[in-house]
């Protein structure tokens, strides 16, 4: 795995929770898991990432302003250089990005794929950054790329991992 260009201290000043955590996942879990993410993609944001556990109404709601999809979502991630998707902060340029990660839905999917809460809320986390760094899945070998990079990640963690529902 390549050297992280931020230390845990630094990933604690560039990612900030703006929400409290689920129960059972601590601060410095979701540290070593953006930590690992960051060094297996060699990327660092621009400015700060908020990182916030929504419900399914919170969720459904900022998926279809943003998304124009009328349903919950397990995770979203807004990219800054964009004014357009600043969701929970204003114009603070200090923030690069945002990752929203709906809690109800990661602990359903938890249980409906056999893996832990903590395995879950990591894959979703890894799942935004991916995207914050500019990674996508819109076509099948993007989709390859994105999974492969999940599973490395989540398995340098010893954390489990299942296919995403795309």
């Amino acid at each position: 795995m390549p050297q992280s260009n931020l230390t845990n201290h630094h990933v604690e000043d560039r990612f900030v929770f703006a929400t409290e955590l689920p129960s059972g996942v601590t601060q410095p879990f979701l540290i070593d898991v953006i930590s690992n993410t960051l060094s297996e993609i060699d990327w660092t944001p621009a400015g700060k990432v908020s990182v916030a556990f929504v419900d399914e109404h919170k969720s459904k709601s900022i998926n279809r302003e943003f998304s124009g999809n009328d349903y919950p979502t397990d995770v979203l991630s807004f990219d800054y250089s964009d004014d357009a998707h600043k969701v929970t902060h204003s114009v603070e340029q200090e923030y690069s990005g945002e990752i929203l990660i709906c809690t109800t839905i990661a602990i359903k999917q938890a249980e409906q794929y056999g893996v832990d809460v903590k395995s879950e809320i990591a894959l979703l986390l890894i799942h935004g950054i991916l995207h914050l760094s500019g990674l996508d899945h819109q076509n099948s070998s993007q989709k390859t790329s994105f999974e492969r990079q999940q599973s490395v990640i989540l398995k340098s963690l010893n954390l489990k991992h299942h296919p995403m529902p795309w």
